[in-house]
């Protein structure tokens, strides 16, 4: 097993055991690693290509973003210590703006579109990628090119588990759900050639709640349209919005304008609106297999959303107790309620979690595979998800430590800096709506920009404090332990530092 590294390239030594590749599932992978050059003459390039090769196989390829070049054992020149850091090639999405009109279509196609702002860097769509789910129009004016794989990432979790997107060590664009690709291994019984020393089990309950409350900001429209499609059997059909007045009538397969009346109304009709339920119901038998439906009207929204698994809120030793978690939705899907995302995001947070910890010297075990795992001794028994690989080298050999999560397939994946961003920015219904605004033009209303942003960069790789903030509308800054607070006239006059401070802008 013969692994090398080239910058550039060109083939090139590394300081022994400094080699350090992470990759996460739904996030970028980041080499670091150290160069010595005792004669003080080479100093790797910014934005110089690195590839790792593993028996001729790549097993990593990206760009330097970050040197620090320092005297070897601390010494004088001439020999120098270089600390390289290194991203994969996702980092060219950070360079591109996309000014477009993507039209309605599948996943396919929209990545088609967007591939064009990457072929300049060499970067061309998987020849596999899959067609994907249905996405609506989606309008950017010049908005960077990751913030818009984010959102077509987003867009797809109406769909199932959602799509991840990333740029292999080839340059290839793709975007498929995790847990799709199986590993090249199972761990099956208590005899494991393939990892080495012992596995380590943790339960995690990093997600868990027994009651999920969802709000939405209330919303009034004008001239608000909801559409069904008949089945052939059902004729009670449940509304989104609730109707503050209506046109009197539901348009039937396009052509038919068939009338309206409230429950409780002495006039008949055909079609009947029941205020207590929030439904309309057709009076002359179920809609055909296929009709289209709608209705418009003047309605709001105000999404308020809750729901409990009573068993687990018993008090020990029956269940855990009361567990909340609030989920604050900008949109919801077109067709689904408060209610209905309360339902769904709490069958996810009832999912508790068993994190597995190895390692091996197999290779090409990449986050998003799955293993089957079934060790008695160790109390483990389903399906496992890898979410986070980090390699080391070790002599001639790479050693790789795996971490893998068992889980319900609902919860697989639901990790990552994408996901954490998508977090800060408030938008987890993954969803953007055409949404009418009173009797003006339809606009797309998608993820609003965040108010702050945790500044994670931890010597250039992804990490750093939570309580470092920056709030971008204000133009402030907020620093440690969370406890530092504001006294000014205007908000945006002033920075503060430090805990605890209250600084007055006179």
């Amino acid at each position: 097993m013969i692994w090398t590294l080239t910058i550039a390239g060109v083939a090139k030594e590394i300081r022994a055991g400094s080699l350090n590749l992470s990759e996460t599932l739904n996030g970028r992978t980041t080499a670091g690693f150290s160069i010595v050059s005792f004669d003080g003459g080479y100093r790797p390039a910014m934005d110089a290509e690195v590839i790792i090769t593993e028996d001729g196989d790549r097993v990593f390829g990206g760009l330097i973003e970050r040197v620090t070049e320092r005297g070897f054992h601390g010494g004088a020149k001439p020999a120098i210590e270089t600390l390289v850091s290194a991203g994969d090639f996702s980092a060219y999405t950070d360079r591109r703006y996309v000014n477009e009109t993507i039209p309605a279509g599948s996943l396919h196609a929209a990545l088609v579109v967007v591939t064009t702002y990457l072929a300049g860097y060499g970067v061309t769509l998987d020849a596999g990628q899959v067609t994907g789910p249905t996405l609506p129009e989606l309008v950017y004016e010049y908005r960077p090119l990751t913030e818009v794989l984010n959102e077509l990432s987003t867009l797809t979790a109406k769909d199932g588990e959602q799509f991840a997107w990333t740029i292999d060590d080839f340059k290839v664009l793709s975007m498929r759900q995790p847990s799709t690709v199986p590993a090249s291994f199972n761990l099956i019984g208590n005899l494991l050639p393939e990892v080495l020393g012992d596995i380590e089990v943790e339960p995690k309950r990093d997600h868990f709640a027994n009651r999920v409350i969802v709000k939405v900001p209330s919303r009034t429209e004008d001239n608000h349209e909801e559409t069904f499609t008949g089945d052939g059997s059902s004729t009670v059909f449940q509304l989104q919005f609730v109707p503050t007045s209506t046109r009197g009538y539901v348009t039937y397969d396009t052509t038919q304008y068939e009338t309206l009346n409230v429950t409780g109304d002495a006039d008949p009709a055909m079609w009947t609106y029941d205020p207590g339920t929030n439904t309309i119901t057709r009076n002359i038998g179920a809609p055909a297999l296929g009709a289209p439906i709608s209705i418009i009207f003047n309605g709001t929204f105000s999404g308020l959303g809750q729901a409990d698994d009573l068993a687990s809120q018993a008090p020990p030793p029956a269940g855990v107790g009361l567990w909340e978690k609030v989920v604050v939705v900008d949109t919801v899907p077109s067709d689904a309620t408060a209610q209905t995302l309360a339902d769904a995001y709490l069958a996810q947070a009832l999912t508790a979690t068993q994190s597995v910890t190895y390692k091996t010297f197999t290779a090409f075990l990449r986050p998003g595979q799955t293993q089957t795992i079934t060790v008695p001794a160790r109390n483990l028994s389903g399906l496992a998800i890898i979410t986070d690989v980090v390699t080391r080298d070790q002599g001639n050999r790479l050693v790789r430590e795996l971490r893998l999560e068992i889980a319900a397939e609902t919860n697989l994946g639901r990790r990552g800096w994408r996901d954490t961003y998508k977090d800060w920015l408030g938008d987890k219904a993954g969803e953007t709506s055409p949404v009418g605004i009173g009797e003006g033009p339809v606009q797309q209303v998608g993820p609003g920009g965040p108010n702050r942003a945790v500044q994670f960069n931890d010597e250039g790789r992804f990490g750093g404090r939570a309580e470092f903030l920056w709030y971008k509308t204000e133009s402030t800054i907020v620093a440690g332990g969370g406890g530092s607070s504001l006294d000014a006239t205007l908000f945006e006059s002033c920075q503060v530092f430090g805990f605890d401070n209250h600084i007055a802008d006179a």
